[in-house]
This record gives C-alpha cells, sequence and structure tokens, in this order.
C-alpha cells in the first residue's frame, strides 16, 4: 500500500480562510502574499493577486464566501 503524503495548502486558500483575509487591511493581505505566495494546490485555488483581492472585495460586499468549484 503507497500514501502521498503532502504539505496541505494555508488556510487562507480556503473559503473560511478567504473570509478571515477580508478583515484584514490591504496591506496586510499584501504582506501574507508576500509571505506565503499564491501556490497552485488545486485547480480552483485563485493564485492571480488581482483576483484575490476581487474576490476578498466580493466577500466583503456579500457577507459571505463561496468555494469555487471545478469546470
Amino acid at each position: 500500500m503507497h500514501s502521498h503524503v503532502r504539505k496541505p495548502a494555508p488556510h487562507a486558500f480556503y473559503k473560511r480562510g478567504k473570509v478571515l483575509l477580508t478583515y484584514l487591511q490591504k496591506s496586510e493581505v499584501m504582506e501574507f502574499i508576500k509571505q506565503k505566495g499564491l501556490p497552485n494546490h488545486t485547480e480552483n485555488i485563485i493564485t492571480c493577486e488581482e483576483e484575490l483581492l476581487e474576490n476578498l472585495n466580493n466577500i466583503k460586499k456579500q457577507g459571505f464566501g463561496i468555494e469555487r468549484r471545478s469546470k
């Protein structure tokens, strides 16, 4: 039996983590991105800084986050 152990993605790359990021100032979000990067752990994770900031804005306006699904 073989198993593959991988390092989990930081929580910010999941819907709950993005909701938490909406409470930070833009400068704090940018610092987070600088420290953690935007690694592509799955095909649904946002890897573009501008797209993440836009997504955080939408979450803040809506009051909730939605998980992106595969096409």
